[in-house]
């Protein structure tokens, strides 16, 4: 998952181009540029035809606090380079945080573009979308229910 991605498109395009709907009357307004900490879409494989709201940035429900995990690679943390020619291990699995969800709790994750880094001494930041901007994209997400320790109360998020 990048680091930041745009949302701008409205929610009857959303919901026409998804084919799913909000459960509730929904008072959301896209921030359009969605980083970390962020509220926003998704569709969770638990609730394929609605839409829930969802926090940026991941915690496990076995988390003793919040935390925001943002980016759940294939290849965990073996291929810190970003190599596209990486053929090693898929340690996803390997990381506790993601080993539920990967099985149990995926995710659509509602967006128009994404912003994404190239790697050297002056990285630059470049954007992702579709050619014809018609309709918003689907990036694949996992996503968590954390319970407050404290207040009981139930906290959505995603990676």
């Amino acid at each position: 998952m990048p680091r930041k991605y745009i949302l701008a498109s409205n929610l009857e395009t959303i919901e026409g181009h998804f084919g799913a709907k909000t459960p509730y009357q929904l008072d959301w307004e896209s921030p359009i540029v969605v980083s970390p900490g962020d509220e926003t879409l998704v569709i969770t494989q638990e609730n394929p035809g609605e839409f829930t709201l969802s926090s940026f940035g991941m915690t496990p429900a076995w988390a003793k606090s919040r935390m925001q995990i943002i980016n759940a690679r294939a290849e965990g943390d073996k291929n810190p380079e970003n190599s596209p020619e990486f053929r090693g291990s898929k340690a996803i699995f390997l990381k506790p945080a993601f080993q539920k969800p990967l099985f149990t709790r995926r995710c659509i994750v509602v967006a128009d573009a994404f912003l994404d880094w190239s790697s050297g001494i002056f990285p630059k930041p470049h954007l992702f979308h579709l050619r014809d901007h018609k309709h918003p994209i689907g990036l694949a997400g996992l996503y968590d229910i954390w319970t407050d320790p404290v207040t009981r109360a139930q906290f959505h998020s995603f990676a």
